[in-house]
């Protein structure tokens, strides 16, 4: 899975990323 495939499954679950803090942090480090 490169970067951009990731990306777009962390927009489509936007939400439920929200509702968890796990997947929040990751995103963050993601991110960075």
């Amino acid at each position: 899975m490169n970067k951009n495939e990731i990306l777009k499954l962390l927009i489509k679950n936007k939400d439920k990323i929200k509702s968890s803090g796990v997947k929040r942090r990751w995103f963050i480090w993601f991110l960075c």
